[in-house]
């Protein structure tokens, strides 16, 4: 009875030990066997799995811009081939541009020059506009004295953003506006967003598609900081990047006896307004002083009106007095003819 008892307690062991290696067995099984179902869309998405059958996915929504590169340096171009859901069309420039027809599902052959290097997977769909992770906290800057309104400044400055490089899957034709209920520091204008004002604050961005109810996109936390940069430095420094002095102003030629010329308005004011000199500085903000070499050729007044008294040559100074104090001074010649 006690030999019984022994080979049954010992057998119960062993029992215990075969079902306990069954079960691990089963549990491997299983957990890969999830691996490949549950997060087989996953790997398709991951454009750096080994094993994907896809350099990459990308989804668009109907009547969005689809991109021919894979890459942002244009080495690896995209060939649609024949396709009802991609389609292109030229723009405005006579470029062919590819455009999300209609939704399903189009294949394109990446190509490294003539090497085919593998298939993109292009999904056309209706999906949500959403902000993206990385645009939830903007921190841009703002100067009281100047506005930016040339890339190389905004690059600089970042003081504005663009809205296509914070929101995933826009609607095509769609409208965005921004509100918030804490201190205004932004501004919205032709789907770009710019600074207006020192300070946090967050906002709600809005997108509204034809006659349909504006629908929240989602909220972002603007932080915004002065940039402490001279308006006359800002000029200079614009000059000097861009390889020519762009806030170069010419000789007045060909002014006759008697003729007058606004060099204010024709000069000044179009060279501070005007894209190409990198900066904007709002009139109220500087003041012009001129003076003329030989008056007796030309004269000036107060306002800037150059005024030719007889023939000759002569040098018109100007000196520009920003509100922050700092200064740019320039000379020109003047032709009386």
């Amino acid at each position: 009875m006690i030999m019984s008892n022994k080979f049954y307690s010992e057998g119960n062991i062993i029992m215990k030990k075969i079902i306990s290696i069954l079960m691990a067995i089963l549990c491997l099984v299983s957990a890969s066997i999830c691996t490949t179902s549950c997060f087989a869309e996953e790997k398709e998405v991951k454009s750096t799995s080994s094993k994907s059958q896809y350099l990459q996915t990308r989804r668009y929504n109907v009547g969005s811009t689809v991109g021919s590169w894979l890459d942002e340096e244009g080495v690896t171009r995209l060939v649609f081939g024949s396709s009802s859901v991609v389609k292109s069309k030229k723009d405005k420039y006579g470029d062919k541009v590819y455009y999300a027809a209609k939704k399903g599902t189009c294949i394109a052959k990446a190509y490294r020059g003539e090497k085919y290097v593998g298939k993109v997977k292009i999904i056309v769909g209706d999906f949500k506009t959403v902000l993206k992770s990385n645009s939830k906290k903007l921190n841009l800057s703002y100067n009281k004295y100047v506005s930016f309104n040339n890339s190389e400044y905004y690059t600089k400055y970042q003081s504005y953003k663009k809205l296509r490089t914070m929101i995933s899957f826009p609607k095509k034709g769609a409208k965005y506006s921004i509100k918030t209920t804490g201190k205004s520091i932004l501004k919205m204008a032709n789907n770009e967003i710019y600074t207006v004002g020192v300070g946090t604050s967050t906002y709600t961005l809005y997108q509204k598609v034809g006659n349909k109810k504006a629908t929240k996109v989602g909220d972002f936390t603007a932080t915004v900081k002065n940039v402490n940069i001279k308006t006359a430095t800002a000029v200079k420094i614009n000059n000097v990047t861009s390889g020519y002095d762009n806030f170069y102003v010419g000789d007045i030629e060909d002014l006759s006896v008697k003729e007058k010329y606004n060099f204010t308005n024709r000069v000044i004011k179009e060279k501070l307004t005007s894209k190409n000199c990198g900066v904007y500085v709002s009139p109220k903000n500087y003041k012009v002083t001129y003076t003329v070499k030989n008056t007796k050729v030309a004269t000036v007044s107060k306002s800037g009106v150059v005024t030719g008294k007889k023939k000759g040559v002569t040098k018109l100074t100007f000196k520009i007095t920003f509100a922050d104090k700092s200064v740019y001074t320039n000379s020109v010649n003047v032709l009386v003819i």
